[in-house]
């Protein structure tokens, strides 16, 4: 497939649900090749996955205008979540590409095969001169933010020792905990081996 979107005379189908116009329009303008679907719902993202082939398919997980929800209904993790339970409807590409860490990281673990990037290249310059996490440093301060007294004041120290938002964090698992934050850390490129 060329940078264009073409395979051979054939124009890719591309199908992207966003709720954000500024973003749904960078996506119809870099691929400006193919033929771009856009649709700002996860219940339209389903009835179009399960009407029409597409070769590619871009999932947010917040939708309708907020943030750092929790997975469920009205949010990607929906189309995700249906995705699994239809494997033969899965374009051959599929890339997870919201903000919100928690929230792509349980659309990750329903289509391992996707890809993830929350900053495509022409919606953002992130990357450059960020902080880089050891696993051993990881380790200590989510031990000590485990010592916190409740959930939430354990999810308020995650957030200042790693400057993240760990509000939906699941904080159950010490090992699993871990590895998720190495996992976010590893895609915004702040994990050091």
């Amino acid at each position: 497939m060329s940078r264009f979107g073409y395979k051979g005379l054939v124009r890719t189908k591309i199908l992207v649900l966003d709720d954000d116009q500024n973003r749904l329009d960078s996506f119809v303008k870099n691929f400006s090749g193919s033929a771009v679907e856009c649709t700002k719902t996860p219940e339209k993202c389903i009835k179009l996955l399960s009407e029409q082939t597409f070769d590619q398919l871009f999932l947010d997980h917040d939708l309708y205008g907020k943030a750092w929800c929790t997975s469920g209904p009205g949010t990607g993790y929906q189309v995700a979540l249906w995705l699994r339970d239809h494997s033969d409807r899965k374009p051959p590409k599929i890339v997870l590409h919201s903000y919100n860490d928690w929230g792509r990281l349980k659309q990750k673990k329903l289509l391992p095969e996707a890809e993830e990037s929350p900053f495509p290249p022409w919606l953002s310059n992130r990357g450059v001169g960020l902080i880089k996490f050891t696993r051993q440093y990881i380790i200590e301060n989510v031990e000590l933010a485990m010592l916190a007294s409740s959930p939430v004041l354990c999810r308020e120290q995650l957030n200042w020792r790693f400057g993240g938002n760990f509000c939906l964090c699941e904080i159950d698992n010490r090992e699993q905990l871990v590895e998720d934050i190495i996992h976010v850390f590893k895609i915004h490129g702040q994990f050091q081996e």
